[in-house]
């Protein structure tokens, strides 16, 4: 019996090796081809020409899986001429599911160019979309189609409630601050960047949003009001008191009756909805709705969040504007009705 299995022994080896030669194969190929991996795109910065670095970059991006088998193919598919630009310095775009000759290729093109936008407090997403495409970054369709259909891990994102009158779920965690962004770039990171941003400054704060009443999403509705009605001024503490006071006296002042809910209905939803939904328009009209609205009306500054998070202690109810950009402030109304009558 011994006999016997020491004759099997060496197949049993052979036939071994050979599978594992064979998967050894089968791998290779896959990595060389680009198969089965996902396609999505990544954004390389290349430092240096140095093929070595370079694939260190790729596999860390996840790009390619084995940094031997790239650079041999490196070596291989120059000494056949099919290419001869040496690689450039700088970020490319580039796809998981590129075979090692596209990713050659790619890096040895115009590293990608680069523009800086800046995005002013009281911005929308659609403003912000306008943007992007303006400056050559992504397309406004692109845009708005990985907003809806892309997949963002965030943990703030998960605390905002599913509502279906919400016209735009993520109104108002777009961090309005200066970017640097691709030409050409995937819409998906062009929002992850948006979003790591806000998750950030989130981070900084989080003292004051875990001593607060108010959920992260209530602070950043409240918060885009006060941005729209204060403009970030000096007044944007006692904005932020006045409805803090009202939400607070709710019995009494169940509407927060602030005027640029309105213009967002009117500027940016009704052009953007196929039909007519009064439901929603009334979940954001704080003339109509109670408490806050529906959803944040703009993406607001960190100073009108701040002042939400610890707005000033006043007795004011009211407020308005006069034709100088003056505010005056009321603790009833029939102060209020006065002032209107006096500067207005």
């Amino acid at each position: 019996m011994s006999r016997s299995k020491n004759v099997w022994l060496p197949v049993v080896v052979v036939l071994g090796v050979s599978v594992l030669i064979s998967l050894l194969i089968v791998f290779a190929g896959m990595d060389v081809l680009g198969w089965g991996k996902d396609p999505d795109d990544v954004t390389l910065r290349v430092d240096s020409a140095n093929v070595r670095e370079i694939s260190k970059e790729l596999k860390k991006e996840g790009v390619i899986k084995s940094r031997y088998l790239f650079t041999v193919y490196e070596k291989l598919y120059r000494n056949v001429g099919k290419v001869k630009n040496a690689f450039g310095v700088g970020r490319f775009k580039l796809n998981k599911s590129m075979a090692y000759n596209e990713i050659i290729r790619n890096l040895t093109q115009e590293p990608l160019k680069t523009v800086t936008v800046d995005f002013l407090p009281g911005v929308t997403v659609r403003d912000i979309s306008k943007e992007l495409a303006k400056a050559k970054v992504c397309k406004e369709g692109e845009f708005f189609d990985a907003l809806n259909n892309g997949c963002f891990d965030y943990e703030f994102l998960r605390q905002i409630p599913a509502n279906k009158l919400r016209f735009n779920r993520y109104e108002g965690y777009f961090c309005p601050d200066k970017y640097e962004f691709y030409v050409g770039e995937a819409p998906k990171m062009v929002i992850d960047r948006f979003f790591e941003n806000f998750e950030l400054k989130c981070k900084e704060y989080s003292k004051e949003f875990e001593n607060t009443k108010l959920t992260l999403d209530e602070v950043i509705i409240l918060a885009s009001l006060v941005e729209k009605e204060a403009g970030g001024g000096d007044e944007t503490g006692n904005v932020a008191s006045v409805f803090v006071n009202r939400l607070n006296g709710k019995s009494v002042y169940p509407k927060l009756n602030s005027d640029p809910t309105i213009r967002y209905i009117e500027l940016y939803i009704k052009p953007y909805i196929d039909t007519q939904n009064q439901e929603m328009y009334d979940a954001y009209d704080t003339y109509k709705c109670n408490g806050l609205p529906v959803g944040p009306i703009c993406n607001p500054s960190i100073k009108s969040i701040k002042a939400v998070l610890n707005p000033p202690e006043t007795d004011y109810y009211y407020f308005f504007t006069d034709k100088d950009g003056k505010y005056h402030w009321a603790k009833n109304l029939n102060e209020h009705n006065a002032s209107l009558r006096k500067y207005l």
